[in-house]
């Protein structure tokens, strides 16, 4: 256990410039991930334990911007829910009918 806390550990900070855009509000921030690496040592490596920080800011800018569906993509986003329950109860009402069939034929032999 002793051994595993002299080992170097290395962070690394990605920091992202974004914009959030919503319905005419505009805001600036920064978006931030952390990658830890732990790299063991071969006993030929000499190297002083501690933490290392690595900064890594990206030369791009994310801009997320909110807004609301049109209204035809609404209704075709429904027009396809509708169809796809529509064809399900088909199937599963043929697929009900079929077995009532089937259980009666074998009924009256």
């Amino acid at each position: 256990m002793l051994c595993s806390l002299l080992l170097p550990l290395q962070l690394i900070l990605k920091v992202i410039p974004t914009q959030y855009n919503e319905y005419g509000h505009s805001t600036a921030t920064n978006a931030y991930t952390v990658t830890e690496r732990f790299r063991p040592l071969s006993s030929s490596q000499t190297v002083l334990p501690g933490i290392f920080f690595v900064y890594d800011i990206a030369p791009f800018r994310v801009e997320v911007e909110a807004s609301h569906p049109p209204l035809s993509h609404v209704l075709s986003r429904l027009c396809a829910i509708v169809g796809g329950v529509h064809a399900l109860l088909a199937a599963l009402d043929a697929f009900l009918y079929k077995s009532g069939q089937y259980l009666a034929s074998r009924g009256k032999a």
